[in-house]
């Protein structure tokens, strides 16, 4: 799957392909993150992207049945201090 067709895909999409296994969390997180490095200079919209820890949980919600992952969720919510 192209990072293209994950950037453009709604959350609802890629809990669906996920669920199909067409694509793993790692995956969508990693073309997330590209695309914040993409983008972060240009917006500066993030103060802090905790890339680890988002790897971090995405690779722990492989090994778990999962219906939907919010990107803001690992970003924001999913942060330890946050």
């Amino acid at each position: 799957m192209l990072d293209s067709d994950l950037d453009n895909a709604t959350i609802n999409d890629l809990g669906s392909r996920i669920r199909r296994k067409e694509v793993s969390p790692v995956e969508v997180i990693d073309a997330t993150l590209q695309r914040v490095e993409r983008l972060q200079p240009k917006l500066l919209s993030f103060v802090t992207v905790a890339a680890e820890h988002a790897r971090m949980r995405a690779k722990q919600m492989e090994s778990v049945k999962v219906g939907l992952i919010e990107r803001k969720d690992i970003f924001v919510c999913g942060y330890p201090g946050f």
